[in-house]
């Protein structure tokens, strides 16, 4: 019986693995010396058109740190993003970190990047994705920023 268990149990694992599609890979261009949070919100209509770099999206974020695009949310494991201040340069390269592991109090680090889903005023969904940029203090107090926010406000504006 547990032999069977077991079994049962690893066909499952081995199902929801091949069922979790891999999504595009993307490029964050940040503004030099940026600190505070990148929210990228899917499927605006007035939002800037989609914009590729060697089969990678590029979200070319704005100073607000707000970016407003036409693409469509990309759900899945994700499989690499890579942030740059100016433009796609290694020398323009930003460390991705772990929050509690890859921070560091004085080295500028990206972190914490996570999709989500907000409702607007009129009940319709806004997908976004968001990474936070800065020192391990820095994105400590990003991370009480962001939760305050009212994304359906920034939609609708």
């Amino acid at each position: 019986m547990k032999a069977l268990l077991k079994t049962f149990l690893l066909c499952i694992v081995v199902v929801l693995q091949c069922s979790c599609q891999n999504r595009e890979s993307e490029i964050f261009i940040l503004p030099e010396d940026y600190i505070g949070y990148a929210i990228v919100v899917f499927n605006q209509k007035d939002g800037e058109k989609p914009k590729y770099f060697e089969g990678k999206r590029v979200y070319e974020i704005p100073s607000n740190g707000i970016l407003k695009t036409q693409f469509e949310a990309d759900y899945g494991m994700a499989e690499k993003f890579e942030s740059f201040t100016k433009s796609v340069s290694e020398k323009n390269r930003i460390k991705s970190g772990v929050f509690n592991e890859g921070l560091s109090e004085s080295m500028v680090s990206v972190c914490c990047y996570s999709n989500g889903k907000a409702y607007s005023r009129n009940n319709e969904s806004i997908s976004y994705l968001k990474v936070f940029i800065g020192t391990k203090s820095e994105v400590k107090e990003i991370t009480t920023k962001f939760e305050k926010l009212d994304l359906a406000n920034l939609v609708d504006n």
